[in-house]
């Protein structure tokens, strides 16, 4: 993915934001769609994330199997996130 100067900018905004409030995040939570391609792979086409405070309670953890579509929900830790969204977009952002 190519990404502009705008998009990057925002994107290291966004991160520096979440590393200075790391400390008041628990889990974040997960959640994908996927669509299977002509070669039976799995795509994303959907993704959003929830960043819950300490002590709230993560949703169970659940995957729905369509065939062609697969809905998940997943609880992962703050960096684990972080480290999702940089690979998402094919570059590290170091504000670490």
């Amino acid at each position: 993915m190519v990404m502009d100067e705008s998009t990057r900018e925002k994107l290291t905004k966004v991160f520096g934001i979440i590393e200075k409030r790391k400390v008041t995040f628990g889990k974040v939570l997960v959640g994908l769609a996927f669509s299977r391609n002509d070669k039976n792979e799995l795509r994303v086409c959907f993704g959003l994330m929830n960043f819950l405070g300490k002590g709230e309670a993560p949703p169970e953890e659940v995957t729905y199997d369509y065939g062609e579509f697969v809905l998940a929900k997943k609880s992962v830790e703050v960096q684990d996130a972080l480290n999702l969204i940089s690979s998402i977009f094919g570059t590290y952002l170091a504000l670490f």
